[in-house]
């Protein structure tokens, strides 16, 4: 058989030339590199996405922490804010148009809720912004106890802040357990 195939290359090179005999065996060699490169490449983005995922299994934990860390301190501060805007609506307002007083309430509970999607949207969880974990019914959770503070007769700072922190509780858990999911 080998002296078929020497007889075949011989022929090929009488009757098309030398160059195109070299370039059918540069082209042959040129993908059995590629090929073999490409194998050993492929073992080693193995190798790499391997040890990529064993990190972030251990990095895991602590960007959930980070996560539930940073929303803790935006919801405390968020009381603080709340409280600020509530002593704001009841000074500067005419809080006897309910209905324009409620719309000004709703944008600034939204401002307040995009604006910490915002930073939340600099940590990433299970691929997605950690804000994806954030519910817009918090808002309306917020509103209820923002309208009844602005509107009561005796308003009370302690009573409202009070409300808020335990609001904020409940907000907390169940970002929490969103991110659980």
């Amino acid at each position: 058989m080998e002296i078929g195939f020497l007889q075949q290359v011989l022929d090929m090179i009488a009757n098309n030339g030398l160059a195109i005999v070299i370039s059918v065996i540069m082209i042959w060699y040129f993908i059995h590199v590629q090929n073999k490169g490409l194998e050993e490449n492929g073992e080693k983005l193995s190798d790499i996405a391997e040890g990529i995922a064993d990190l972030t299994e251990i990095l895991r934990p602590e960007q959930r922490a980070r996560i539930e860390n940073m929303m803790k301190i935006e919801l405390d501060n968020s009381v603080h804010l709340i409280i600020e805007k509530v002593v704001l609506v009841r000074t500067q307002n005419h809080i006897s148009d309910r209905d324009a007083t409620e719309l000004k309430i709703a944008g600034i509970l939204d401002t307040i809720h995009d604006e910490r999607n915002g930073r939340l949207d600099y940590y990433r969880w299970k691929g997605r912004p950690a804000s994806y974990y954030t519910s817009q019914q918090w808002v309306t959770t917020i509103h209820d106890i923002f309208v009844k503070a602005v509107y009561e007769e005796n308003f009370n700072e302690t009573r409202l802040k009070n409300s808020l922190e335990e609001a904020y509780r409940r907000i907390r858990l169940e970002f929490s357990q969103h991110l659980g999911k």
